[in-house]
């Protein structure tokens, strides 16, 4: 609950900022996953999204795994319903199992897929399946792009990852690798990034001034990190004898959303 109190703290901070600067009769619209926030700040009108339905989960599987042109066969539709009723309707879970299944031609992959362990405990709180599905679209990526992902969990929450920059990043820390016949690093790590894109781990891409940016949903940077888990650290310790843990990398954050360092172990 503590947690609960200091989030809301902050908001709350990040209200009365805006309410300054604000017009008369501005409203502010809080858009939270956890009910025990809106308690906490005692909302005046509360509005709970539903999930998908059955139908518009089907469709919208249907855009994410990019259909053939003469359709999916009906072992492959079979299949595929029951993963997404898996899924409980949440729209980044369907992106992200049917990620993994574009490109996949085999009947067997689908039916891996649906009879994962991970996707066994789906149950009514939205948290459970989402994050079963995430760690299992992570699980089907290839070992250098579990890399590349894994990285981005060094920016903060909510920050605007410079694609360019993170390129730069995978190729320091020698995360792309090599394709016969191409030894154009920077092109190989577009595709990296394009293949990281289209599992929605990445997602939001604009492009302004010729740089394109992306951003990292909280439950995708939360999977990431807690991948890495004891490889990065946030903060230098107070006593460094104390500190026991040997991290790889190392994240520096001066001004929230503003300035972002690494630094490599």
């Amino acid at each position: 609950m503590d947690d609960v109190w200091t989030e809301s703290q902050i908001l709350w901070e990040q209200f009365m900022v805006y309410l300054k600067v604000g017009a008369y009769g501005s409203r502010i619209l809080l858009t939270t996953r956890s009910r025990k926030v809106v308690e906490v700040e005692g909302s005046a009108y509360q509005f709970d999204l539903p999930f998908l339905s059955p139908n518009d989960s089907w469709k919208l599987f249907q855009q994410s795994v990019v259909m053939p042109p003469k359709g999916l066969g009906i072992e492959f539709v079979d299949v595929g319903k029951d993963i997404v009723k898996k899924c409980g309707g949440i729209p980044l879970a369907i992106k992200a199992l049917a990620g993994v299944l574009r490109g996949k031609e085999l009947i067997g992959e689908w039916q891996a897929m649906r009879d994962s362990n991970l996707l066994h405990f789906v149950g009514e709180e939205s948290g459970v399946p989402v994050s079963a599905c995430l760690r299992l679209s992570y699980f089907h990526l290839p070992s250098h792009l579990k890399q590349c992902f894994t990285i981005c969990s060094l920016f903060p929450k909510g920050h605007k990852i410079d694609k360019e920059q993170l390129i730069d990043l995978w190729i320091a820390h020698d995360m792309i690798t090599i394709e016969p016949g191409v030894d154009y690093l920077d092109y190989i790590g577009h595709k990296c990034f394009n293949s990281i894109m289209k599992m929605s781990f990445l997602q939001d891409a604009n492009e302004y001034h010729g740089r394109v940016t992306c951003g990292m949903h909280d439950l995708v940077h939360d999977l990431a990190r807690s991948i890495l888990d004891d490889e990065i650290s946030l903060d230098v310790p107070k006593d460094p004898t104390c500190f026991t843990k040997s991290y790889r990398y190392f994240s520096l954050t001066e001004q929230e959303q503003k300035s972002t360092a690494q630094k490599s172990f």
